[in-house]
C-alpha cells in the first residue's frame, strides 16, 4: 500500500545530517507547543476557582441582607445578586473550556512523550498525504 522504506530513508538522512542535537531541539519545540495549549487551560481552571470564590462571597453578603429595610439595602442586595450571577456564569464557562482544553490526550503526550507525538505526526502525514 505505502512504501515506508522511502520515508525511513529520508528520516535516516535527516538524522545523520542534523544528529542528536537536532532531534532534541525538535522534541523541545513540541514540548513548548504543548505548553502553549496547556497553560491557557490551567489559567481558565484557576479563573473558574476565583469566580467560585467571588460567587460564594456575593451570595453570603446577599443572604446577610434578608429583609432590606431601605432602598440602599435593596440596591445592595440586587447588586450582590448580579455579581453572583455574572461570576457563576463566568466560572461555569471557564471551567467547561478548561476541561475541554486539558482533556486532549495528544497534548499531554506531546508534552511528556514528544517522540511518540512526532511518530504520530509522521504517520499521519504518510497516511493522509499532508
Amino acid at each position: 500500500m505505502f512504501d515506508f522504506s522511502v520515508y525511513l530513508e529520508i528520516a535516516k538522512q535527516l538524522a545523520i545530517q542534523y544528529g542528536p542535537g537536532g532531534w532534541s531541539i525538535l522534541k523541545n519545540i513540541y514540548r513548548v507547543e504543548a505548553l502553549s495549549y496547556i497553560l491557557p487551560g490551567l489559567f481558565l481552571f484557576l479563573s473558574s476557582f476565583v469566580a467560585l470564590q467571588v460567587y460564594r462571597k456575593a451570595m453570603k453578603e446577599r443572604k446577610a441582607l434578608r429583609q432590606p429595610k431601605t432602598v440602599e439595602e435593596q440596591d445592595s442586595k440586587d447588586a450582590y445578586g448580579i455579581v453572583a450571577l455574572v461570576s457563576a456564569g463566568f466560572g461555569i464557562c471557564s471551567f467547561i473550556f478548561s476541561i475541554l482544553i486539558l482533556s486532549s490526550v495528544w497534548t499531554w503526550v506531546e508534552l511528556f512523550y514528544p517522540d511518540l507525538y512526532i511518530a504520530k505526526i509522521l504517520l499521519n502525514s504518510i497516511l493522509h498525504g499532508r
